[in-house]
């Protein structure tokens, strides 16, 4: 698949999935864009998955409802918060995808760990104050 494709496909993919409730929205989409770009090919099954990506100014419980034929299934949310630093963004966001493509359902330092190690094999470098589970070996 052609650099050009995979960018139309993640492009695709974004339209109807990303939510804003902040004003500083653009470089987090952007990032995320670039990360989605360089782990679709391997991983678009797992990201596909994904129902909703919301940017917002803090992470908070929300409710999510779901249509009468999907009542019962698990819905994978991804929220992101807006305060970041714009350069630690994509191993940020890295970081949560890595969550999503491990099949990891809640968080706990053995599964931040093999997020991070998975975000780091793709060539993220996730910020050390936005993993405060690294442990040492």
């Amino acid at each position: 698949m052609s650099d050009e494709d995979v960018k139309a496909e993640v492009e695709y993919w974004l339209s109807g999935r990303v939510y804003y409730t902040t004003t500083r929205g653009d470089p987090i989409a952007r990032a995320l864009a670039h990360v989605a770009e360089q782990i679709w090919s391997e991983h678009c099954e797992a990201l596909e998955g994904i129902r909703a990506i919301f940017i917002a100014d803090a992470a908070y419980p929300a409710k999510i409802s779901c249509r009468p034929w999907e009542a019962g299934k698990t819905l994978k949310v991804l929220i992101l918060p807006c305060d970041a630093d714009e350069s630690d963004l994509p191993g940020l966001i890295a970081h949560e995808l890595a969550h999503i493509v491990l099949g990891h359902d809640a968080g706990g330092p053995e599964r931040e760990k093999e997020a991070t190690a998975l975000a780091e094999g793709w060539g993220f470098k996730v910020p050390d104050c936005y993993s405060p589970w690294r442990l040492p070996d």
